[in-house]
C-alpha cells in the first residue's frame, strides 16, 4: 500500500489493488520453486528436445557472433545504429 501511495500512484492504482499483492508474491514464488525444479531435471521439455537456459545474456550473444565468421548465415545486429533487429546485407 505504501508503494501505491508513493509518487501519485493512487491516481492509477485503486485502493483494492493492494489486497492482490499476498496472492502475487505466492505465486511468484511457487512458479520459482517450480522453474527450479525443472531446471534440475534437465530443462523444459520442447519439441523433442530441452531447453535448458531461459535466455541468455547480451554479452555471450555478442561474443558468439563475434566468433562467427563472415561466411556464416548470421542475423548482425548494432547496438547503436538505429538498425537493431534488422538483419545487415549478406558478404
Amino acid at each position: 500500500e505504501l508503494g501505491r501511495r508513493r509518487a501519485g500512484g493512487t491516481r492509477v492504482f485503486p485502493a483494492h489493488t493492494a489486497l492482490a499483492a499476498p496472492l502475487w508474491v505466492l505465486e511468484r514464488g511457487v512458479c520459482s520453486w517450480l522453474a527450479l525444479g525443472r531446471r534440475l531435471r534437465g530443462g523444459v521439455p520442447y519439441a523433442g528436445a530441452r531447453v535448458r537456459e531461459a535466455a541468455h545474456s547480451s554479452r555471450a550473444l555478442r561474443r558468439r557472433l563475434a566468433a562467427a565468421g563472415p561466411g556464416d548465415l548470421v542475423l548482425w545486429v548494432e547496438a547503436d545504429g538505429g538498425t537493431a533487429g534488422r538483419p545487415t546485407a549478406a558478404r
